[in-house]
């Protein structure tokens, strides 16, 4: 009995043709022609509803903001820190390449650092 094959046919779904199965638990409903057919179907189909459904992927806020801050001649992060002081944002000038928003922001800032260093010592 072990050496014994299993072999049993049965009839194509599909087709209607006869063919045999070797393996004893096997639930096969189609001929191995047709199987393979079915299978291409299903592949075909997936790459379809996978192509169909593709999700478009847009643009971050982030990449916007960066290409702005290029445009005007900035940095993203000279950018953003105008932005949020409320500064205007103007364009560069072509004389020496340097946005004046960008130049009057920063000189507040070293202005305001100078007077507490200055406040500092004189309290020292």
């Amino acid at each position: 009995m072990e050496n014994e094959t299993y072999t049993r046919t049965k009839i194509c779904e599909l087709c209607g043709e006869e063919f045999t199965i070797t393996q004893k638990f096997s639930r096969a409903k189609r001929c191995p022609k047709c199987a393979i057919v079915i299978r291409n179907g299903r592949i075909e189909a997936y790459k379809e509803k996978k192509r169909i459904h593709k999700k478009h992927v847009g643009v971050s806020k982030l990449d916007t903001l960066a290409r702005e801050a290029k445009s005007y001649g900035m940095s993203y992060g000279q950018y953003v820190a105008l932005k949020r002081a409320g500064y205007k944002i103007r364009p560069v000038v072509k004389d020496n390449g340097v946005n004046l928003a960008w130049k009057a922001w920063k000189d507040e800032i070293y202005g305001i650092v100078e007077a507490c260093k200055a406040r500092a010592e004189r309290h020292a």
